[in-house]
C-alpha cells in the first residue's frame, strides 16, 4: 500500500492574507507581466499534473497516485477526488497523465494514465495503463468507483511496456473531435544503448509479447503502443477508422497509432482550430510536441498529419544518433526497425525533423540559442486578449530543468515565425495550460508544489522586451546544393538582407562543431559554399552533417550527406 501524503495547507492564521493570488518570488518576465501564485491555499507533495473543470474546480493529480480538488474559492477539499493503488512512483514514474471529457458538464469524465507494477520487487518491470472514472453524483468532489473502466493496459499484454525508471506514459489531450491522444515513451533503458533482451522478466506468457524485445527500436515500430502518441475512442479505448495504420481491428497496436519515433512524448497538446470534421472524416487537429531527449539535445516537433516518424532512436535532435546508428540487430533478430530505410523503404529512419531544438550543455547550439535544455515540458497555446501581440496567442514551451519558458509564434501552417523570451527562474515546471476563462497561461510547478499563473496588468506602462539570449527566432530558409554530396556543397540563403553578415557552423554526427566561419559583407550575397573540409583542413568521412547559419537576426539550418 503506497503511503499517502495530503496536500499541505497554510497556515490558517495567514488566512486573511491569503484571499487573493501572491506574487511567486524570482520568477523574471516582460514587463508588464505579473507570475502569481493562483492558488495561495493550495500546495502539494510532488503534483504532476492538473485539469480545469467547467465550473472552475481544478483537480491536481500527484505523482504518488492521489488526485486532489481545489475548489471555487482557493481550498482543497480534505479528502481526495481518487486515490489508486496499484501504481509504482519508482523514478520518473507514476500517475502522470490526468485530463477531462471536453463536453464534461454533460459527460463527466476524469481520465488517468499510470504506471502499474504487476510483481512488486527490485525489477523495472512495468506496464502502463490508461483509465477514466466519474465522479459522484451527489459528492461531485469524489469518485465514484464503481464506474472505473481500463481503456489500455487491463492486464499486462495489454499494456505498453516500461522497462526503466523513466520514459513511460505521459500526457492525456483531447482531440477537436473528442477523439483521447495517449504519449507513451519508448520504455527502454537509458543507461545504455538498448537494443533489447535486457528484461528477460518482462516478455512472454502472460506479459509483454517477445516481439515487443526490441528496447527503444519500439518507438520505430507501428507495432507497439510505446515511442509515440495514440489516438483512440475515449468510449472504448479502441483504435479509429481514420487513424494511419487502421488494419480492421480497433483492439490491434496498429489501428492505435497516430505518430511515432519519439523517446519520451512527456507533454503536447493540441493546437486551437486545427481540428475538423466529425466522425470517420474527422482530423483530431495539430499536435505540438515536447519530446524529452537522451545523451545530448531536447526537441520540439509538430505533427502536421498522422503517421509521421520523428526519428527516435535514429535520431536524437538535429543530428543522429551514432550509438543507435549502430546497431546492426535487436535482441528478435528483427531488422526491420533498425536505421535504415527497411525492406523496400517501408520504414525511413528520420519523416520529420524537429522545429526547434537545444542542447544540454552548449547554448550555442541550441535552434533557438542561447538556451540549453535538459527536460523540456511541451506547452501550450495560450494568452489573453489583453497580451501584447508578440504573446497572445502564441505557444508557450520551457525547461523541467533549466527552469525557462518560451512564446513561440506560429503561422496558419505551423510554420515558426518568431520566438521570444517570456519567462526564466521558473522552478520545475511541469505541465503548461491556459486558464479556460480568461487565457492566461497557468503552469504547473512541480518544485514548489503550486499552481502559478501568468497574467498582463493593463495597467502597467508601455511593455518592451527582455533582454533575449536567443535574440529570438526569426526563420531564415537554407538550402544545399547538391546534396548528397562528394565535393563541394552550396548553402542558398533567402535573397534579402543581402549585405548582413552571417555565420556558418558545421556540426558533426554527434553534434560537435568541426567548423566555423564568419563573413562580415558577402560578396556573394546569398550564396555560402563549404568545401567539406573541418577546422584543420582534413576532409570530413562520409556521413550525415548540419550546416546551421545565422544571418541578421535570422536562424537557418539543413542537414547534408556527404559520400
Amino acid at each position: 500500500m503506497i503511503q499517502r501524503i495530503r496536500p499541505v495547507l497554510i497556515a490558517a492564521s495567514l488566512a486573511l492574507l491569503l484571499l487573493s493570488p501572491l506574487p511567486v518570488l524570482g520568477v523574471d518576465g516582460p514587463p508588464g507581466f505579473i507570475v502569481e501564485n493562483a492558488f495561495p491555499e493550495a500546495q502539494f507533495v510532488v503534483p504532476v499534473e492538473f485539469a480545469v473543470l467547467p465550473d472552475g474546480r481544478v483537480l491536481v493529480a500527484t505523482k504518488i497516485g492521489v488526485i486532489h480538488v481545489i475548489e471555487t474559492d482557493g481550498s482543497v477539499v480534505d479528502t481526495p477526488f481518487l486515490e489508486i493503488d496499484d501504481i509504482t512512483t519508482s523514478g520518473d514514474l507514476g500517475l502522470l497523465g490526468l485530463a477531462v471529457s471536453p463536453d464534461f458538464e454533460v459527460n463527466p469524465w476524469v481520465y488517468v494514465a499510470y504506471t502499474v507494477d504487476p510483481t512488486p520487487g527490485p525489477d523495472f518491470d512495468f506496464y502502463s495503463r490508461v483509465e477514466r472514472v466519474r465522479p459522484q453524483m451527489f459528492q461531485p468532489n469524489r469518485a465514484d468507483l464503481t464506474t472505473r473502466q481500463v481503456l489500455l493496459g487491463a492486464t499486462w499484454p495489454e499494456g505498453p511496456p516500461s522497462l526503466d525508471s523513466s520514459h513511460g506514459l505521459g500526457a492525456l489531450r483531447f482531440g477537436e473531435d473528442g477523439s483521447l491522444f495517449v504519449a507513451h515513451g519508448d520504455g527502454a533503458h537509458f543507461q545504455f544503448t538498448d537494443r533489447g533482451g535486457e528484461d528477460p522478466g518482462a516478455f512472454g506468457k502472460d506479459r509483454t509479447d517477445p516481439e515487443e524485445d526490441i528496447g527503444a527500436f519500439r518507438a520505430r515500430s507501428i507495432h507497439s503502443f510505446s515511442g509515440g502518441v495514440l489516438r483512440i475512442d475515449p468510449e472504448t479505448g479502441h483504435g479509429l477508422p481514420s487513424n494511419p495504420y487502421w488494419d480492421g481491428d480497433g483492439d490491434s497496436f496498429a489501428s492505435r497509432v497516430w505518430c511515432y519515433g519519439l523517446r519520451n512524448p512527456f507533454r503536447f497538446s493540441v493546437r486551437p482550430g486545427s481540428g475538423a470534421g466529425t466522425g470517420t472524416d474527422a482530423f483530431p487537429g495539430v499536435l505540438y510536441i515536447g519530446d524529452v531527449g537522451w545523451q545530448t539535445w531536447e526537441e520540439f516537433v509538430i505533427a502536421r498529419s498522422p503517421g509521421q516518424n520523428f526519428g527516435w532512436p535514429c535520431f536524437e535532435g538535429p543530428l543522429p544518433q551514432s550509438r543507435y546508428q549502430n546497431v546492426i540487430e535487436t535482441a528478435t533478430g528483427n531488422t526491420d526497425v533498425l536505421c535504415d530505410s527497411g525492406p523496400n523503404g517501408t520504414n525511413p529512419a528520420l519523416d520529420t525533423p524537429p522545429r526547434l531544438w537545444w542542447h544540454h550543455s552548449d547554448a550555442s547550439l541550441s535552434f533557438p540559442r542561447g538556451y540549453r535544455a535538459r527536460s523540456v515540458t511541451g506547452g501550450s497555446f495560450a494568452g489573453a486578449d489583453n497580451w501584447p501581440d508578440e504573446y497572445r496567442d502564441a505557444y508557450f514551451i520551457g525547461d523541467f530543468l533549466d527552469g525557462w519558458i518560451l512564446a513561440v509564434r506560429v503561422d496558419e501552417h505551423d510554420q515558426i515565425v518568431k520566438t521570444h523570451s517570456f519567462l526564466s527562474s521558473v522552478q520545475g515546471p511541469v505541465s503548461l495550460q491556459p486558464d479556460p476563462s480568461t487565457g492566461d497561461l497557468l503552469y504547473l510547478s512541480l518544485t514548489l508544489g503550486q499552481i502559478h499563473r501568468v497574467r498582463f496588468d493593463e495597467t502597467a506602462s508601455a511593455v518592451s522586451h527582455p533582454a533575449d539570449p536567443t535574440g529570438g527566432i526569426n526563420s531564415l530558409a537554407v538550402t544545399a546544393e547538391p546534396n548528397p554530396t562528394s565535393s563541394d556543397v552550396r548553402l542558398v540563403l533567402e535573397s534579402e538582407m543581402n549585405s548582413a553578415p552571417y555565420t556558418l557552423r558545421i556540426l558533426g554526427p554527434t553534434g560537435r562543431i568541426i567548423r566555423t566561419l564568419n563573413f562580415a559583407d558577402p560578396a556573394s550575397g546569398v550564396d555560402i559554399t563549404w568545401d567539406g573540409t573541418d577546422g584543420s583542413g582534413e576532409q570530413v568521412p562520409a556521413g550525415v552533417y548540419f550546416a546551421h547559419v545565422t544571418r541578421g537576426g535570422r536562424q537557418g539550418s539543413t542537414k547534408i550527406t556527404v559520400r
